[in-house]
């Protein structure tokens, strides 16, 4: 063989490494974003599941009080009522 041809053999596969390497990096730079993908993904979810369990201690504490004062309130109004009821009004006692 002609030293073209070898040369021409030795271009090819330095082509052929060349091509390998570029998608070797360029797999391994998928790699790292997929990663950082992940595990950004993984923090958001994370952060979702703080974020509803807050809300969900909101929304007991806020049923919790609504119906302490629900019942304060119904307390309060019958207590009224009672000593409303046995007491004459006025225009009876003046008659």
């Amino acid at each position: 063989m002609s030293s073209n041809s070898f040369n021409g053999m030795g271009m090819i596969e330095n082509s052929v490494n060349q091509a390998w390497d570029m998608w070797r990096f360029t797999m391994n730079g998928m790699a790292v974003v997929h990663d950082q993908m992940e595990n950004a993904i993984k923090a958001q979810l994370d952060m979702n599941r703080q974020t509803r369990n807050q809300f969900n201690d909101l929304v007991s504490d806020f049923t919790n009080r609504a119906y302490q004062n629900q019942s304060q309130l119904q307390e309060a109004v019958e207590v009224f009522i009672n000593e409303t009821s046995f007491q004459p009004s006025r225009s009876e006692s003046n008659s």
